[in-house]
């Protein structure tokens, strides 16, 4: 878990909270505990579903000790020009039957890998890419690779308690790919549709990755449209209210 605190001085405290169980709920004794130290005022988290676990209604639960009236708001990072590396929908080195994981496989859940390896449909379809550093190679990779997969390394469903991975999303969605990701919490799924193409076993993204491939170029092109549309950054921070406090002088 990722949270953003803005402290007493409007300094901010940047804070990575690793769970002994990632892509799921947070530790809320972690995550007071990180607030006192920061003497948060404000508590900021790219997961409406980790909000849900320590705040209500805009504010940080009472009995997490941390002070009266602390503000939590969701923040994730979403679509700036600035990470679009120039995809090409029409690259020479364009694979539409392949699908991109970036990240170690090995750190998946076994039955996941199982299914990649042994699978007929999947055997051999996924490639897996650990050296993307810069937003120029981020282009050329989804370039040729239109069609990129997620997965969870604590990877549960259905229902599922994973948190939806938007630091990833905001790499790949502002480059033109065509996502397709294991099942997230209901909260955080929550106006993805169009977006990303959710399932919840590897059976089901199958059936997913065999409708998308008919036209992989409207999934990139829809996808993209939808992104911006939905999850600017400017307007991801004004629909937060903070810009509202900022602007009212409460800081």
């Amino acid at each position: 878990m990722v949270f953003f605190a803005i402290g007493l001085t409007t300094a901010v405290c940047i804070i990575g909270v690793r769970s002994k169980k990632p892509d799921t709920k947070p530790d809320v004794r972690f995550v007071a505990q990180f607030m006192c130290e920061c003497k948060a005022r404000e508590v900021w988290d790219y997961s409406r579903a980790n909000l849900a676990q320590f705040s209500k209604d805009g504010l940080v639960l009472d009995s997490l000790s941390v002070g009266s009236d602390v503000v939590a708001r969701w923040v994730p990072p979403g679509y700036t020009a600035l990470l679009e590396g120039g995809a090409d929908l029409w690259s020479k080195t364009r694979k539409d039957d392949k699908l991109a994981f970036i990240g170690k496989l090995k750190s998946r859940p076994d039955g996941v890998l199982n299914s990649l390896h042994q699978t007929p449909f999947w055997k051999g379809r996924v490639h897996e890419e650990g050296n993307v550093w810069n937003i120029q190679n981020l282009g050329r990779f989804v370039s040729e690779y239109p069609m990129q997969l997620i997965l969870h390394k604590n990877q549960m469903c259905c229902p599922s308690d994973n948190v939806l991975e938007t630091f990833r999303l905001a790499q790949l969605l502002p480059n033109k790919a065509c996502v397709i990701s294991a099942a997230v919490h209901p909260l955080d799924a929550d106006g993805w549709g169009g977006i990303v193409h959710f399932f919840g076993n590897m059976s089901e993204a199958e059936a997913v990755v065999s409708g998308l491939r008919k036209d992989v170029r409207a999934c990139q092109r829809r996808s993209y449209a939808l992104y911006k549309a939905r999850f600017d950054s400017s307007k991801i921070l004004a629909e937060s209210g903070f810009l509202d406090m900022w602007n009212g002088g409460a800081h």
